[in-house]
């Protein structure tokens, strides 16, 4: 077995801090090329009153940038968008770096994002459910040739 280790980036740039992510995040990933074998990427809209980045954009910069990592969300909340779109951006960017995307994927928990989104904020329980058929979405999505369908309790494709 191989230990592998990775790097949870920021949300993005703290309020008030004279420096840049992007420029700080090059030099530091830079720095350390050879030390971590992924980068991670929260999924967070904003957190308290800290601007935050779209995590997808970012993993696709990062992705280009350091081809030799493996990238990922850590761990994006899975209401937030449509799975059958999910399953879409997911193998899209598998693809486009041959195989280096990972995905990491929970039920979601933070109800002051759903609400300012527009989202609905289900109980727990329902939202587990979400995920399960998340899930086998994306499931078969990455695995079945053709055109895939679906009839689960709260999404169908």
């Amino acid at each position: 077995m191989t230990v592998q280790f990775g790097l949870s980036l920021p949300f993005g740039p703290p309020k008030g801090q004279i420096w840049h992510w992007k420029e700080t995040t090059d030099t530091v990933l830079g720095d350390l090329t050879g030390t971590f074998d992924g980068i991670w990427m929260t999924d967070h809209f904003f957190w308290g009153d800290e601007p935050t980045y779209e995590a997808w954009t970012v993993l696709a910069y990062l992705a280009a940038r350091w081809p030799q990592l493996h990238v990922g969300p850590i761990v994006l909340g899975q209401s937030y968008r449509n799975p059958a779109l999910l399953a879409k951006m997911g193998a899209t960017l598998h693809a486009l770096t041959g195989g280096r995307f990972i995905m990491g994927i929970g039920a979601g928990w933070k109800e002051d994002e759903y609400h300012a989104y527009g989202y609905p904020y289900p109980r727990p329980g329902i939202r587990i459910e979400q995920l399960e058929d998340t899930l086998e979405i994306l499931k078969r999505m990455w695995t079945e040739p053709g055109q895939v369908t679906y009839e689960g309790k709260h999404y169908r494709v």
